[in-house]
Formats: structure tokens, sequence, C-alpha cells
């Protein structure tokens, strides 16, 4: 599975620390080595599959709990398999006109609406869009956050043989992206 790969080069990066340990990636330098490494190892991955569940929150309270298989090939395209709340439904993105083609499931299955990546039906709470949902971007984001959008320390540590970074950063997947196109 190419996932795996990203996942085992951090793995197999020298951390130079006893299990569990901290680690010390907190210069300038140093994160931005571990970022590179993370990229060049996605720059290998034409690409991966994940089984995704995104729970909702407002004050506390869950709303909404979609669960989906989502497959993302390179350059740009998506597939995403809903098993909540629209059991069934089939997103794919682009069609050729750059648009989400919708295959309802159960009763309609051979209906085919092609709608907007910017509906709201494919937008979330925080404005990511069906188009910022790869892996790129969020290897990007984790760039973002530990280095111009970082509040605060960087905690990492080595537990397990993976390296694991705990940092505060704003939430890049807010309607502030800039859109691909």
């Amino acid at each position: 599975m190419p996932l795996l790969a990203i996942l085992l080069l951090i793995q197999v990066m020298p951390v130079g620390a006893v299990a569990g340990s901290e680690l010390s990636l907190s210069s300038g330098q140093e994160l931005t080595a571990l970022i590179e490494k993370i990229e060049a190892a996605y720059a290998q991955v034409g690409g991966y599959q994940a089984e995704t569940e995104i729970r909702e929150y407002r004050d506390g309270q869950a709303l909404e709990t979609k669960r989906f298989l989502y497959t993302f090939k390179k350059p740009m395209h998506v597939r995403m398999d809903i098993e909540l709340p629209y059991t069934g439904m089939v997103l794919v993105y682009p069609d050729e006109n750059g648009k989400v083609t919708v295959k309802p499931g159960g009763l309609f299955p051979v209906v085919r609406l092609h709608l907007s990546p910017d509906s709201a039906l494919f937008v979330t709470s925080t404005g990511q869009r069906i188009d910022q949902t790869d892996l790129c971007l969020l290897i990007r984001n984790i760039g973002h956050s530990l280095t111009d959008s970082r509040r605060g320390e960087t905690k990492t540590f080595e537990h397990d043989g993976m390296i694991h970074i705990k940092v505060l950063a704003r939430d890049h997947f807010l309607g502030s992206l800039p859109r691909r196109g």
C-alpha cells in the first residue's frame, strides 16, 4: 500500500533517541528536513485509499458522522464511496468539465448529477472542499503547522518506531486556503 511508504520513511529516519523519549526537532533546519523527507516520500506515491470517518462537533456534542472510502490518484482524481450518511452514494471528481459527478445509491442507481466543487454538498462546516482533501494538501499543511503557522513549542517523540509530533497551529482547512483548479 503506497501510504505505508510515507509512514515507513518517517519510521526509518534516524531519530537518535530511545523509544518514548523526547526528540530534538525544534530547530528550523531539522523541521524543514523532516518536511522535505515527507514530501519526497509522497512524490513517489501514485495514489492511495483511506477509510475515513469525520465527526463534527459543536459545544461538545456530535452533530454528524460521515464515513466513506476515499480514493485518490495523481494528478487530482478523487472518488468517495459514501457509507454514512448516504449509503451507496459515490462522488467522483473531476468530470470532463471540472465538476463533481454524484451517483446516488439506493433507488436511483442510474441517475448522474454534475455539480460544482463549491456546492454546499461538498464543503464541510470548516470550509474544506472535496478538492482539498488529498494527502498532498495535508502534508503541505503539516509543514505550515511546524513553521509559519505554529503557535508555541513543537513536542516531538519516538514511540513504537514512529515519530510523533505535537503542535498547536491554526486550522488550515478553514476557507482561507487557496483553491485548487
